[in-house]
C-alpha cells in the first residue's frame, strides 16, 4: 500500500542471509505483540509547541517524545484465543493513540499554514490565545480520519501491524543468531527456541532500550508518510478568518456576565434550577456526595470506579496541574479534600452547572458570574451596611465557596466507556477531563486558588461535560432551588434524597413512569446512607423525617410504602425486610408538566396533537437552546427555508420528518 514500507523494514533488517532468517523464523510459534500506550503521558503536545509554529519558529512537531511513552508486550496464541475481547480493547486503545498523534500533527501543520491568518485574528478575537482551542481541531481531524479516510479500513491496519511485527521480529533473530550461531539455533528444540526468543524479544522492547528508541523514529516516518497523503484532502481551499472561527466553534462563543441578583443570571421554573442529567455528571456528584473514594494499588489518588450500564470508568481528586508531575504534596492535598468532603461542595457543583446552562448559548462558551452569586443561591443573606460596617458576606463564607471550587477543580475524570447520543443513535466513546474549567482575567486557564478577577469567576465546561452540552445530546434536569438552600450538615439526607431523587425522575419521565417503586434498601445505597445496625429505628426514622419535610416543603408530591406491614417492626430482624420494602414517591406537579413534552406514554390524540403543534414546539425549543434556524435546520438535517414553513405552521410535515424533528425535541 505504501511504497516506503520496504525503504523502513530494510533499516531493521539482518546482515544473515534471508533464506537463514527465514528458517528460524518459520520455527516461532505464532504470537501477538501488544502495545499498552502509558495513560499518564501528555495526549495533546500541541500546546507546547504551538506559540512557536505560530510565530514561524517551528514547521512542525514531533509525534513522539524522545523516549519511548507506552510498554510493548509479546502475547502466546493460547493467551490470546483465552483473552481475545480483552486484548481486542487493548489494540483498539493503542490504534486511538496513533490517531491522536497524526490528527496532532495535522493538526500543527495547519497551524503551520495558517499562521499568519491567525495572528491576524488575535487581534480581532483574543480568545484565539486560549491554547484549549487547539483540543477542538485535534478531535475534529481526529474524527475525520476515523470515518472519511483510508485509515478507517481494517486492511490498512493489518499492515501496519504486520510490518511492525516483522521489524522486531527479525531484529531479534539477528540478536539470536549473534549470540548462539545459526548451527546451534538450528539443533535447538522447539520448546528452547521459543522460550530463548521470547526472552530476548521482552528485552529488546523494553521502554528504555536503544531498539524501540531507533523503531519510535521509524514509525514516526511511517506516519508522516500517512499525513502526506491525508493533508491534501482537508486542505482544498484556504480558510478565511469567519472559516477560521467557525471551525474552532467560537462563532456562539461571546462572553456572558451574569450580574448579582440571581433572579437574573437562572433559569429558574417555579423554584427550579436546570442542571445536566446524565450518567456522567450524576456519577461524579453521587461520588463527591457519598464521599466514595478509597485507596486504589494502581493510583497514589483518592479513586473511584465506576461501574454502570453506559458509563465505566474512575473519578479521581488529582489536583490541577498534577496530570504532569507527581509529588507527595501534592497527593497529601488531594486526600485531605478526600476526608473533608461535605455537600456544600456538590451545592456549588449544581450551581455552577446551572449558571452555566441559563447564560451559554454553546457548549464552548465562557461565562463570568460573581462569587456573590454562588452564596446568594444558597439561600444566604449577605450582611446589610450601616454604623460604619460594610456590608457583604463574611470572609468565612467565601472561603468555603473558594475551597469547593478548588475541589470541583481538582476533580478527574477517565471513562474507557461513556454512551452518548448522535441524531439520536447511542454510540460508546472515551472521555477524559476536568468537570469545569477556570480562566484568569486574560481568559487563560488558571488555578481558581490563584485567581485575579476580584469577586468574579470566570469559567466554561470542561472536556468530560461538553459532550452532554451539544443541543442534540443536551439532557436537562429540574433540581428544586431548595436543593441548595438546605443545611448542608443538618439537612443532609433531605439534601441527598432530592437531588438523587430528581434525577430518577427526569429517567422516568420518557414513560411517565413516576409510580415505579425504590427499594429502601438501595435508595439508602444511592444517597450513601448505612442503616444502623444498632438501632435501625434511627435509620427509619430518619428517613421517614427527610420524606415528610420534603413533603412538607413541596419537593415531593407524596410518599407511600408499598408492601410493608408495621406489625413487622416488633419482630427481631425487621431491619432486613425493612430494607427489602418498597416506597413509592412521586414528583410534585411542576416537575409533572415541565416533563410532559417528553413523554412518551399517551394516547394517539396526544401523538396528534403534538404533530399540529410541532411548529411552536420546534420554535421554542430553538429560542430556548438559542439556534439560529441555520444551526437548528443543519442539526435537523433539513434546508432552513422547510424548516421555516414547519416552524410557522404553513407546511405539516410528512410522519417521517414529524418523528424525526420530535425525536430531536426530545433528545435537547
Amino acid at each position: 500500500m505504501l511504497n516506503h514500507l520496504g525503504e523502513f523494514s530494510n533499516s531493521m533488517m539482518i546482515d544473515i542471509p534471508r533464506n537463514q532468517q527465514n528458517r528460524i523464523i518459520s520455527r516461532i510459534n505464532n504470537f501477538h505483540i501488544i502495545y499498552i500506550h502509558d495513560p499518564h503521558q501528555k495526549r495533546n503536545r500541541l500546546k507546547h509547541y504551538a506559540k512557536d509554529i505560530v510565530n514561524g519558529k517551528k514547521n512542525s512537531i514531533p509525534l513522539f517524545s524522545n523516549k519511548q511513552e507506552g510498554e510493548t508486550f509479546i502475547i502466546s496464541e493460547a493467551s490470546y484465543n483465552q483473552n481475545k475481547e480483552l486484548f481486542r480493547k487493548l489494540r483498539l486503545k493503542a490504534r486511538d493513540d496513533v490517531f491522536n498523534r497524526i490528527a496532532t500533527g495535522i493538526s500543527s501543520y495547519f497551524l503551520s499554514e495558517y499562521s499568519n491568518l491567525i495572528q491576524e485574528s488575535m487581534s480581532q478575537n483574543p480568545r484565539l490565545k486560549d491554547l484549549n482551542l487547539l483540543d477542538i481541531p485535534v478531535k475534529k481531524i481526529n474524527s475525520l480520519l476515523k470515518n472519511n479516510t483510508f485509515l478507517a479500513e481494517e486492511e490498512v491496519w493489518d499492515t501496519f501491524y504486520n510490518w511492525f511485527k516483522d521489524c522486531l521480529t527479525s531484529h531479534v533473530v539477528k540478536q539470536m543468531v549473534q549470540e548462539f550461531g545459526e548451527k546451534e539455533l538450528k539443533h535447538m528444540d522447539q520448546e528452547a527456541l521459543n522460550e530463548a526468543f521470547r526472552h530476548r524479544f521482552m528485552q529488546q522492547v523494553r521502554m528504555d532500550s536503544p531498539l524501540m528508541v531507533d523503531f519510535i523514529k521509524i514509525i514516526e516516518q511511517y506516519l508522516k508518510q500517512w499525513m502526506k497523503k491525508i493533508i491534501p484532502s482537508l486542505d482544498e481551499k484556504p480558510l478565511s478568518n469567519s472559516q477560521l472561527e467557525s471551525f474552532l466553534e467560537m462563532k456562539s462563543n461571546k462572553i456572558k456576565t451574569t450580574v448579582t441578583n440571581i433572579g437574573l443570571p437562572l433559569d429558574i421554573t417555579n423554584s427550579h434550577l436546570s442542571v445536566m442529567s446524565n450518567a456522567v455528571y450524576h456519577s461524579v456528584r453521587e461520588t463527591l456526595s457519598n464521599r466514595s473514594f478509597r485507596k486504589k494499588k494502581f493510583t497514589p489518588w483518592p479513586t473511584v470506579q465506576i461501574r454502570k450500564r453506559t458509563v465505566e470508568g474512575t473519578i479521581q481528586i488529582k489536583p490541577f496541574g498534577s496530570e504532569e508531575r507527581l509529588n507527595e504534596t501534592s497527593v497529601h492535598e488531594s486526600w485531605e479534600q478526600a476526608e473533608k468532603l461535605s455537600e456544600l461542595v456538590v451545592d456549588v457543583l449544581d450551581a455552577l452547572c446551572s449558571f452555566f446552562l441559563s447564560n451559554a448559548s454553546h457548549h464552548q462558551d465562557i461565562i463570568e458570574i460573581r462569587l456573590n452569586d454562588l452564596l446568594a443561591i444558597r439561600g444566604l443573606k449577605s450582611k446589610k451596611s450601616g454604623n460604619g460596617r460594610r456590608g457583604g458576606y463574611e470572609p468565612e463564607q467565601v472561603n468555603q465557596i473558594l475551597k469547593a471550587l478548588t475541589v470541583i477543580q481538582n476533580i478527574w475524570v477517565e471513562l474507557d466507556k461513556v454512551v452518548i447520543y448522535e441524531k439520536g443513535k447511542p454510540k460508546e466513546v472515551e472521555l477524559y477531563g476536568r468537570t469545569f474549567t477556570f480562566f484568569n482575567k486574560h481568559y487563560q486557564i488558571s488555578d481558581v486558588q490563584e485567581r485575579d478577577t476580584g469577586n468574579s469567576l470566570i469559567f466554561a465546561a470542561g472536556e468530560v461535560f461538553k459532550n452532554f452540552l451539544h443541543t442534540s445530546n443536551r439532557q436537562i434536569a429540574l433540581l428544586p432551588l431548595k436543593a441548595l438552600q438546605y443545611n448542608p450538615h443538618q439537612e443532609q439526607w433531605e439534601k441527598k434524597l432530592i437531588r438523587y431523587l430528581s434525577w430518577r425522575w427526569r429517567t422516568q419521565a420518557r414513560k411517565s413512569d413516576y409510580q415505579q417503586p425504590y427499594r429502601i434498601g438501595s435508595l439508602l445505597q444511592a444517597i450513601g446512607i448505612v442503616t444502623n445496625q444498632r438501632t435501625p429505628s434511627r435509620t427509619r426514622d430518619r428517613l421517614e423525617e427527610a420524606l415528610d419535610k420534603l413533603q412538607v416543603d413541596g419537593l415531593i408530591g407524596s410518599w407511600e410504602y408499598l408492601d410493608w406491614e408495621e406489625s413487622i417492626a416488633d419482630a427481631n430482624g425487621w431491619a432486613r425486610l425493612w430494607e427489602n420494602t418498597k416506597l413509592v414517591i412521586t414528583p410534585n406537579e411542576t416537575v409533572k408538566e415541565q416533563y410532559q413534552s417528553i413523554s412518551r406514554k399517551g394516547s394517539s390524540h396526544n401523538v396528534i396533537w403534538q404533530k399540529s403543534n410541532l411548529g411552536n414546539q420546534l420554535k421554542e425549543t430553538r429560542k430556548k437552546m438559542g439556534l439560529t434556524l441555520m444551526q437548528m435546520s443543519e442539526e435537523l438535517e433539513l434546508s432552513a427555508a422547510y424548516v421555516s414553513t414547519i416552524e410557522r405552521g404553513k407546511r405539516i410535515p410528512s410522519s417521517k420528518v414529524s418523528n424525526r424533528i420530535l425525536k430531536w425535541i426530545h433528545y435537547v
